[in-house]
């Protein structure tokens, strides 16, 4: 049921992506506050980029339906300065899940990524959809990309023909909210972080999965096979101590995924006090 419910959605993401040499030039007002269109749910193609109460022009070189490639000309903190060559790369935002099982074991995906050397280990992960909430994205790539999710998540796929459709709701800074709905008590919201402080990157929301149950059939194991992109994968499942020696080691490769095991460890260790308003009441 899962997989009819996303086969146009998957499709509509498969088409070839065309690139765009845009020059032109937005001139920001002198606001303090921040500006910024996250209406969306995240990135999303010829709308405004970041501008702060420093930005004093924005000139965009290339746009795709993933990211955005611009130069800022920025005052300097104490307005003494101006940069005329600030690259500022925006991606859209995306989510990170770290899965564990019933028994405590994690399951992390042994894959190669085009910008990374050799092999690593990774979380799931992937990108929200235009006017997706950060949850329903974590809760759909889970599941496309391991076949696995929560307990109440099985139930709701099961009762429902329309799948997530999770408002998105918005927090003080203007930023999709990406706490969990009060049901789902197998899902924890670790945080949102912006990737890189200066340069953009998009944000990522970060989640832990506790208790995963199969979705699709062979979920979680060698017999299923991912939805979305033509990248090979290999399932591992390590233990806690397993774990921490990976982390340990550099084996998750890329920042984002880094963080959020570290995170999910930290909370499953009870050495991080849990964050407040993590659901949606």
């Amino acid at each position: 049921q899962y997989q009819q419910l996303t086969k146009q959605q998957q499709q509509q993401q498969q088409q070839p992506v065309a690139t765009a040499a845009v020059e032109t030039t937005t001139t920001t007002d002198n606001k303090d506050k921040t500006s910024f269109n996250f209406k969306t749910g995240d990135f999303t193609p010829g709308q405004s980029t970041w501008k702060s109460h420093r930005t004093l022009s924005v000139k965009t070189l290339a746009e795709t339906e993933m990211a955005r490639c611009d130069v800022h000309t920025v005052k300097s903190e104490d307005g003494q300065s101006v940069f005329d060559d600030w690259m500022f790369l925006e991606e859209r935002n995306a989510i990170n899940v770290l899965i564990q099982f019933p028994g405590g074991k994690f399951l992390v995906i042994k894959q190669e990524k085009y910008a990374i050397h050799g092999q690593t280990l990774s979380p799931v992960g992937g990108m929200i959809d235009p006017g997706e909430s950060p949850f329903d994205a974590a809760r759909r790539e889970a599941i496309e990309e391991t076949g696995l999710s929560s307990y109440k998540t099985r139930e709701i796929l099961k009762s429902s023909h329309s799948g997530f459709n999770t408002p998105v709701t918005y927090t003080e800074d203007g930023m999709p909210d990406g706490r969990v709905t009060k049901e789902e008590i197998d899902w924890l919201f670790l945080g949102k972080y912006r990737t890189a402080a200066n340069r953009g990157g998009g944000f990522t929301y970060c989640y832990l999965l506790k208790n995963a149950v199969d979705i699709v059939p062979g979920g979680g194991t060698k017999d299923f096979k991912p939805e979305g992109d033509a990248e090979s994968q290999l399932f591992v499942r390590l233990d806690r101590t397993q774990m921490l020696l990976a982390l340990a080691n550099g084996d998750f490769k890329e920042i984002k995924w880094t963080a959020t095991v570290a995170m999910a460890l930290l909370h499953d260790h009870s050495l991080l006090p849990p964050m407040g308003n993590t659901q949606i009441r």
